[in-house]
């Protein structure tokens, strides 16, 4: 966060405890992402009632991670197709 003029403090209430993120992103964008994390701990809290938070959070973490490395994957996948394909084009044009 090295610019400190775009510095927001946002207040979100994630899983029933209210937390203030600071960051440099608009308050719209950092409430979205708190509800999505908020919806995932109570759809994991639904199926295993009897996990405390920190096994929630922690759940709620590796599902997010899994989610972001098949993302990575995909978008490395599509990546190195469109190299593949223009290096095919310019080969073309040769």
């Amino acid at each position: 966060m090295g610019n400190k003029e775009n510095v927001t403090r946002t207040t979100v209430r994630i899983f029933g405890e209210d937390h203030i993120i600071i960051g440099n992103k608009s308050p719209e964008y950092i409430k979205g992402l708190a509800n999505s994390i908020d919806k995932q701990m109570w759809a994991i809290k639904e199926k295993n009632p009897k996990l405390s938070s920190t096994k929630i959070a922690i759940m709620t973490a590796m599902i997010l991670a899994d989610k972001l490395h098949s993302l990575k994957e995909e978008c490395d996948q599509l990546y190195s197709m469109l190299i593949e394909y223009e290096e095919k084009k310019s080969e073309g044009k040769k």
